[in-house]
Parts: C-alpha cells; sequence; structure tokens
C-alpha cells in the first residue's frame, strides 16, 4: 500500500524530533478569553489549541512533546492529565520567562534537533518537507514565515521636506514574510539560553547569528496558516 509505505518513511524520519509548545504567556491578544482559561485550551475544532497542535504533530510521526507553563499553569497540567494527553511532559517556568526564555529549561532533555511551536498556531504544514529544508541547509534555527498583506484602512500622505503634501495612495497595501511561531533548531541552540532567565525570540536568534550560526526562512502562503491570537481571523 503505498499511502501506508509513506506514512512509514514519514514516521520513521520525525519519530525522534520532538515538539516543545510555548504555553507561558498570558494571551493578552485574546484578554476577553484568556481571563477565564488559559489560550492553550482555547477551542479548535471539537478540541483545543494545543491538542490541535499534538495531533497535527503525531500525524508525521513526532512522539515527543514537551509544554512550558506559568498563566493558570495548574488548571491547564489537571486538564492534560483528566485528558490523559501521552508523552506531554511540563516544563514549569518559575516566573514568565517570554518567547524563548523556557528553551533552557530543555538541559539534558533533549539531544536532538526539535520543534517549536506557540501554543495560538495553527498551520496546514508539511513537517518532514520543513525538516528536510533546515537539516539540507544546515541551518541552526529555521523558522517558517508566512506571506501577509496588509491593507491600511485609511490614505497614506506622502510629503514633500517642507511638509507640502505630495500625494495621498489611498488605502495602499503592503507585503511581509510574518513569522508565525513554528521553528526547527539544533540542540546545541539549548546551551545558548540560561536557565530561568527572560529571552526573546527575537534576542535569541541575533545571539544566534553573532556567533555565526544561520538561521533559515520557510515560507507558506498565509491560507495555510490560523492565528488563534487573532479573534477575527
Amino acid at each position: 500500500n503505498r499511502n501506508f509505505n509513506e506514512y512509514f518513511v514519514i514516521e520513521k524520519k520525525l519519530k525522534n524530533v520532538p515538539a516543545l509548545i510555548m504555553a507561558g504567556g498570558q494571551g493578552k491578544r485574546l484578554k476577553q478569553f484568556t481571563n477565564y482559561f488559559p489560550k492553550p485550551l482555547v477551542p479548535i475544532e471539537n478540541t483545543t489549541a494545543t491538542e490541535h497542535i499534538i495531533n497535527s504533530f503525531k500525524k508525521y510521526g513526532v512522539k515527543n512533546f514537551f509544554i512550558s507553563l506559568n498563566y493558570k499553569k495548574n488548571l491547564i497540567k489537571s486538564y492534560f492529565r483528566e485528558n490523559k494527553v501521552k508523552n506531554l511532559h511540563f516544563l514549569e517556568e518559575p516566573k514568565a520567562l517570554g518567547t524563548a526564555g523556557s528553551i533552557g529549561m530543555l538541559k539534558r532533555k533533549i539531544k536532538n534537533d526539535f520543534f517549536i511551536i506557540n501554543c495560538d498556531t495553527i498551520l496546514s504544514i508539511n513537517l518532514e518537507n520543513f525538516y528536510d529544508y533546515h537539516k539540507k541547509n544546515n541551518y541552526s534555527i529555521t523558522l517558517v514565515a508566512a506571506a501577509k498583506n496588509f491593507k491600511l484602512s485609511y490614505g497614506s500622505c506622502e510629503i514633500k521636506k517642507n511638509g507640502q503634501l505630495k500625494k495621498i495612495l489611498e488605502k495602499p497595501s503592503m507585503n511581509y514574510l510574518v513569522s508565525v511561531g513554528l521553528y526547527l533548531f539544533k540542540p546545541e541552540i539549548i546551551k545558548l539560553v540560561s536557565r530561568n532567565k527572560f529571552l526573546g525570540m527575537d534576542d535569541l536568534i541575533k545571539k544566534v547569528k553573532k556567533k555565526g550560526g544561520k538561521v533559515g526562512v520557510f515560507p507558506i502562503s498565509e491560507g495555510n496558516w490560523y492565528d488563534t491570537g487573532q479573534p477575527n481571523t
């Protein structure tokens, strides 16, 4: 059976690639919901955002999951224990550690390349292709970025140096590649993160580049990304 053989190859390739789900933040963009329950438990298609992510990774053979917790951590732990989510290891932040600080808690726990994903990032992506791209190019970090078109709701004014109006652009559009919150890391990057110290992902990426590491970008289309942190998406 061709489909079975393809699945077996994928599972063999990614079965030793763990995933860290970043779930320590308060989810301020969804404050009207996260006042009552934390963003890892935001409902997505009859399940939670976190379980949706875990299930999508399991389809590609990923077996081992870590989740970083801080805000409402006891509620989150109770939920996953009650629902018997397997192979999910809790990393409890003693304080808010930022978007990359909890990586330091993986020391002596991970030996292979590993995925990192924000708990509010829902993607339709071939993880095998992403992994192959990361390994083939020998990147220290590879991040997934979506092509995003932003349309301003207002006319944009271009002015001369003396303040005189040059022209008005009516509701212009701008195109960007936006980081969606999914990464692949080499295991040696963990050593660059101090344990229990606040660290932003942008600062970690700068540190890796400063030390000569290569950082790659894996582009996807905007339609393959659903951000649960945006209430109107």
